[in-house]
């Protein structure tokens, strides 16, 4: 009960726990969550204080005892380059059922254990993201922005789908942006997406973004000469100042508390291809 208290009251720092300590603390937070989720004021911080600090100690016990779990033989078998020429012809000549050398075999079962392990350790960091998101839509203080750019054939629709599957709907938005409607070329062109920024506890991804904006039409200057925006340059000038409302924009919504995340996806022209094929 004296550790207990001294973590509630942030007075020790949460690595220093045994995995049995950990492991019994767990046990006791998990039980106060579920009478405070029972009780009538559920998840509201100012009338429940204590849940949120019950929320971020089982989230750091968890992480913890997520650590003490890691395989002993990881560093060894993460070493592992998937990229090596050699690597890709061991696991042709497997999957084509052709004797392996010792050295070959013990590759292949290398990788076998590194994809179960990584299938694991992805379903604790789901039960992490879904208690994460429960904290953001408590404290009902942030918001989070992923913004997802990538080459075509690259994978965002199907890396939105797998990295999320283990958050609740209901506090996530996802918007792809195709080409902009007569409505929203009639206003600037950060209009549709300020429309859809999330809002306070919630998750909100762009599938494409805004970026669009000084790329495909930078790119094809037809685009923007279609559009009924004013005469004059469209130099270096032009294409500046487009860089200047994008930083402005995220910086105003940095500092009212939203948290942008930004992934670019990239493939070789090789996997691109071969993924276009398979369409």
């Amino acid at each position: 009960q004296k550790v207990f208290e001294s973590y509630f009251n942030k007075k020790v720092d949460f690595a220093g726990l045994s995995k049995s300590q950990a492991s019994g603390m767990l046990k006791k937070v998990r039980k106060l969550i579920s009478e405070h989720r029972t009780s009538s004021s559920i998840h509201t911080s100012e009338k429940n204080p204590n849940y949120l600090k019950l929320m971020f100690m089982e989230q750091a016990l968890q992480a913890q005892l997520d650590e003490y779990g890691m395989g002993s033989n990881n560093q060894e078998v993460m070493a592992i380059d998937m990229n090596d020429p050699a690597v890709k012809r061991t696991l042709d000549k497997a999957s084509k059922g052709q004797n392996l050398t010792p050295d070959e075999q013990k590759t292949v079962t290398a990788i076998a254990t590194m994809k179960k392990e990584a299938k694991k350790y992805i379903k604790q960091n789901l039960k992490q993201l879904k208690q994460a998101q429960e904290l953001l839509w408590a404290s009902n203080r942030r918001s989070m922005l992923l913004v997802f750019q990538a080459m075509d054939a690259a994978g965002k629709d199907s890396t939105i789908k797998h990295v999320m599957s283990g958050v609740n709907p209901q506090g996530v938005s996802v918007n792809s942006f195709k080409a902009p409607s007569s409505e929203e070329l009639d206003h600037n062109f950060l209009w549709r997406y300020w429309k859809r920024m999330p809002e306070r506890g919630k998750i909100g991804i762009f599938n494409r973004s805004y970026y669009e904006e000084v790329l495909i039409v930078k790119v094809h200057p037809e685009i923007l000469e279609s559009r009924p925006i004013p005469y004059g340059l469209r130099g270096d000038e032009f294409w500046n100042a487009r860089y200047e409302d994008i930083n402005s924009m995220e910086e105003h919504l940095c500092r009212s508390g939203t948290v942008i995340l930004k992934f670019f996806l990239h493939v070789s022209k090789e996997e691109q291809r071969n993924r276009f094929l398979k369409r």
